[in-house]
């Protein structure tokens, strides 16, 4: 049976609650599951308000992931918000209320790679991680300078919110000011040490919980906003020597004698979703990509990010793709960079254009490389919607006379060719991709 695990970059957000044994010892499990069913109820109106899904309940708890850390800080600080205004006023007006019915949890916060199965579980070291950063305790902590003390940790045993370095970063804008560095740890079997931080979901702002819904979905709602790209316009040229440095593609008038190799290196990248340019220190690797070829695949209607992903490329690039690409306030990328990403979109292209210019999008490759302006100029006037790479072939009867076209995407471009070729005439027709 084949694997169908896919990987995708999450926050993932562990609950767990507080005493729920010493209720069930002094009340009985009914008592115990009782408190339990009112922490659920609040923790799912904060999961839907802040674009949660959750993945299991973890017995006295709930294993729940977001798109973004954000999101997971919010949902943590509504959960809290929540439970503490349940202690307070909802709780005691209860009949037969006891200070051990009150609600109190731990919360673990981490961002990274998890392996999804056909079920939609979600698995790996980051979910792992999160139910340690849940569960930790004094005698873990590795006390550093700037952080905690071990005795002031461990006051901290309940309504508390640990998030990972990766967390941090990504929320500081929004609630830099409230989170403290507390110490690190070294989890079991992991080489390195983990840096942990409190968030100070007290003073931090908080999200209005949706009305109490006594029939929440198991499965919340996944869609959001359309995310929009930005226009596909080159930089403003500079005109200033750049002396020994590199140039950008904001110099590329001054850059000329490399159009073969960046014929060469766009070949590459018709037929291969990464293409690795290797090379000494100092032959112009960094001008060739910047300078020449980023120009050329913008004529010819690619969308072009130059990025550093620097320590953790698989968080990072997610991140500046979002914001080199896409418009202010449209959904960040989350999903990882796998040719699922767009691949629906990039077929319809190859048939677009394939049918626009009348030729297989292998014809119309050809010409790209050979008519860069004037195929980047029709894909102008077409707002971008035609692919010019092969796997775009027009259909055509047995007279010969043009039905359509069919895009095929998902494998190299030559395979992509092939299966569109394959269905064509498995289907009695003819095919044409240039």
């Amino acid at each position: 049976m084949s694997d169908e695990r896919r990987v995708v970059q999450e926050a993932v957000l562990m609950l767990d609650l507080v005493g729920s044994s010493v209720v069930a010892a002094k009340f009985g499990d009914a008592k115990a599951a009782e408190v339990k069913a009112a922490l659920d109820s609040l923790v799912r109106r904060a999961v839907a308000a802040c674009n949660g899904a959750f993945i299991k309940d973890t017995g006295d708890g709930h294993f729940v992931t977001f798109e973004h850390e954000l999101d997971a800080t919010r949902c943590a600080i509504a959960t809290l918000s929540a439970l503490e205004t349940h202690n307070r006023e909802t709780g005691p007006r209860q009949s037969k209320w006891r200070p051990e019915f009150e609600l109190h949890v731990r919360v673990g916060i981490t961002f990274g790679e998890l392996h999804v199965d056909r079920h939609g579980d979600r698995q790996g070291n980051t979910a792992n991680l999160s139910a340690r950063f849940e569960a930790l305790k004094p005698e873990a902590l590795i006390c550093l300078e700037g952080g905690m003390a071990k005795e002031e940790f461990e006051e901290l045993a309940q309504d508390r919110v640990l998030v990972d370095w990766c967390v941090r970063d990504g929320i500081m804008d929004e609630f830099g000011a409230f989170v403290t560095f507390v110490g690190a740890f070294k989890p079991k079997g992991v080489g390195t040490l983990e840096e942990v931080y409190l968030l100070d979901w007290r003073d931090a702002p908080h999200v209005d919980l949706p009305p109490r819904d006594d029939e929440p979905p198991r499965n919340l709602p996944q869609a959001g906003p359309a995310r929009a790209l930005r226009p596909n316009l080159p930089p403003p040229e500079r005109f200033e020597l750049r002396g020994i440095d590199w140039y950008c593609e904001e110099d590329r008038h001054y850059l000329h004698g490399r159009a073969e190799d960046v014929a060469q290196v766009r070949g590459l990248l018709a037929n291969c979703a990464v293409v690795r340019l290797t090379g000494p220190s100092g032959v112009g690797k960094s001008s060739l990509l910047r300078a020449a070829l980023a120009p050329a695949l913008r004529e010819i209607g690619w969308r072009v990010a130059v990025i550093r992903p620097m320590r953790h490329p698989a968080v990072q690039l997610l991140r500046e793709l979002s914001v080199e690409l896409l418009t202010e306030g449209s959904p960040t990328f989350a999903e990882p960079l796998e040719p699922g990403l767009l691949r629906a979109e990039i077929a319809h292209g190859k048939a677009y254009g394939a049918l626009a210019m009348g030729m297989g999008s292998r014809a119309l490759f050809q010409r790209a490389q050979e008519q860069s302006f004037f195929v980047g100029a029709v894909n102008t006037l077409a707002q971008g919607r035609m692919v010019p790479v092969p796997g775009g072939v027009l259909i055509l009867d047995q007279g010969g006379a043009l039905l359509g076209a069919v895009g095929v995407s998902g494998d190299t471009s030559d395979n992509d060719e092939t299966c569109a070729i394959a269905g064509i005439e498995a289907a009695g027709l003819k095919a044409n991709p240039g």
